[in-house]
C-alpha cells in the first residue's frame, strides 16, 4: 500500500480530479476537529490524508520547499533545462485572525477556563493555533519579520497579519534546513496545510454536497479562492535567479512549460523517498519538444538518490510520441476509439517502443502517418495535382524546393516526378 497517492493534472480533467478534489475538504475537516477538540495535530504537521491533489496553487510551495532545502546536484535538471540558479527573496503572508468554533466537549468542559484562554472569542479558538510551532520555525528561518493590520473603513473589524521577509543566501538555506530537519517534505507540507485551511470560506452544505456526490462533472468553483486579504497562506514577491540574466525575474515572469516543468519535476524529488504512486495526467502539456525528449530521463534523475527501500510507480496519461519512445512496450497501453461503436479498447503496442522511432509511434499508436502539418500537406498536394494535370514536373520540383522544407511526404513527391519522367 502506498504512502501516498499524488494526483496532478495539466489542466481540467475532471475524471482524475474530482476524488483528488474532495481530500481537500477532507485534510481542512481532519485539521478542524482535532483543533477544535483541543488535540494535536501532530509533530512536524502534515495533512493525514494519503490521498493528495497538487495543482498550479501549489507550484509556488513546491519551487520553495525544494530550493531552499535540496541540493545542488539534485537540482540538476531545474539549472539545466530551466536555467534556474537559486531564489533572491520571497515573502510570507500568514493570515491570523480567522476562528473556528471549540468543540461543545470543550465547552461544557468548565476546568478548561475558556474564557481566560481566549479572551477575546471564548467560544472559538485561532484557525493557525495547531501550527503555531511550526510558524514560529518559519520566524526563526526569516531575515526579518512584522505584525501587520488591515482596518475597513467602516466597522472596527482588524484582520492580524505575521509578515515574514526572506533574502535568500546560503545562510538561509542552512536555517532552513535545521529547522526542518533537512526535510524538503516537511517544510512542503507546511505550506500545504496552510493552502488548504483556505477551505474554512466554504459552508457545511456545500461541502457535504461535494462529499455525497457522484457526479464526475461536479463545479470545481465550489472549491474556495478566498479574496487575498483572506487566504491563510500567501507567498509574494518570490523573486529568482536565471543563468544569463543579470537582474532576478518575478515567478510570473515564467512560462507554462516553465512552471509545468518545475512543478511534475518538483513533486518527484519532494516525494522521493516516500512509497507513492504518482497519477499525472498529460504533464508535458506546455513542454516543448526538447523538454518532451528529456522528460522522463529528468523523471529518472529525481530518484536516483532515493532511499533503496522506498518503492514508487508512476500512471502518465500522454499524447506524447517522445514519452512512449522512452518507454518499455509492456508498460504502454493506448487507449483506441471505434469510432463507428463509440467503444473504447486497451491494446498493447506489439513492437518495443523503447528507442523506436517517434515518426513510427506516431503512426502506430497515435494513427498520424504525416510527418508535416496539414497546412504544408495540402500545398504538396497541390503540386501533386498540377503534376497530374500536365505541368512540367521539372519546374515544380524547383518551385517545391523554394515554397516547402525537406520531408518525407515531399522526397516521396520528388521521387515520384522523376521516376515518371
Amino acid at each position: 500500500m502506498p504512502t501516498y497517492v499524488l494526483g496532478y493534472s495539466s489542466g481540467e480533467n475532471e475524471l482524475l480530479s474530482l476524488p483528488f478534489f474532495k481530500t481537500r475538504f477532507l485534510h481542512f475537516d481532519e485539521y478542524a476537529d482535532k483543533l477544535s477538540k483541543q488535540e494535536n495535530y501532530g509533530t512536524p504537521p502534515k495533512p493525514e490524508g494519503r490521498l493528495v491533489y497538487l495543482d498550479y496553487q501549489y507550484s509556488q510551495a513546491i519551487l520553495l520547499a525544494n530550493i531552499l532545502m535540496q541540493d545542488d546536484k539534485v537540482l540538476e535538471p531545474f539549472r539545466n533545462e530551466i536555467e534556474l540558479v537559486g531564489l533572491d527573496e520571497f515573502r510570507l503572508i500568514i493570515c491570523q485572525d480567522k476562528y473556528i468554533d471549540l468543540h461543545e466537549d470543550i465547552l461544557r468542559d468548565k476546568t478548561r477556563k475558556i474564557e481566560e484562554l481566549y479572551d477575546e472569542k471564548p467560544n472559538a479558538v485561532q484557525l493557525t493555533t495547531n501550527l503555531n510551532d511550526s510558524i514560529e520555525r518559519l520566524k526563526q528561518c526569516s531575515t526579518c519579520f512584522n505584525y501587520d493590520s488591515l482596518e475597513f473603513e467602516f466597522g472596527e473589524v482588524s484582520r492580524e497579519y505575521l509578515v515574514l521577509d526572506y533574502k535568500v543566501d546560503e545562510e538561509t538555506k542552512k536555517a532552513f534546513r535545521f529547522h526542518f530537519s533537512n526535510n524538503p517534505l516537511e517544510l512542503f507540507q507546511l505550506f500545504q496545510i496552510l493552502l488548504e485551511l483556505n477551505a474554512y470560506v466554504v459552508s457545511k452544505e456545500d461541502k457535504n454536497r461535494v462529499y455525497q456526490s457522484k457526479n464526475i462533472f461536479i463545479n470545481h468553483d465550489i472549491y474556495p479562492s478566498p479574496l487575498e486579504d483572506d487566504r491563510i497562506l500567501r507567498f509574494k514577491n518570490l523573486w529568482i535567479k536565471k543563468n544569463g540574466l543579470d537582474n532576478p525575474l518575478f515567478t510570473k515572469e515564467l512560462s507554462d512549460g516553465e512552471y509545468q516543468f518545475l512543478h511534475t519535476l518538483g513533486l518527484c524529488l519532494l516525494f522521493k523517498n516516500e512509497n507513492c504512486l504518482f497519477l499525472l495526467d498529460e504533464p508535458e502539456t506546455h513542454f516543448n519538444p526538447d523538454w518532451k525528449a528529456k522528460f522522463i530521463s529528468s523523471i529518472r534523475h529525481c530518484f536516483k538518490q532515493k532511499n533503496e527501500d522506498t518503492m514508487q510507480e508512476m500512471l502518465i496519461t500522454t499524447h506524447s510520441p517522445y514519452l512512449v519512445s522512452d518507454s518499455e512496450s509492456r508498460y504502454v497501453f493506448a487507449f483506441i476509439k471505434d469510432e463507428n461503436k463509440k467503444i473504447v479498447s486497451c491494446e498493447q503496442p506489439d513492437f518495443q517502443t523503447l528507442g523506436e522511432s517517434v515518426n513510427n509511434i506516431s503512426v502506430s499508436i497515435y494513427d498520424k502517418a504525416n510527418t508535416i502539418g496539414d497546412y504544408a500537406l495540402q500545398k504538396l498536394n497541390e503540386y501533386k495535382d498540377r503534376f497530374n494535370k500536365g505541368e512540367n514536373g521539372r519546374v515544380l520540383i524547383k518551385e517545391m524546393n523554394k515554397s516547402l522544407g525537406d520531408s518525407l511526404e515531399k522526397t516521396l513527391l520528388i521521387n515520384r516526378i522523376l521516376d515518371k519522367k
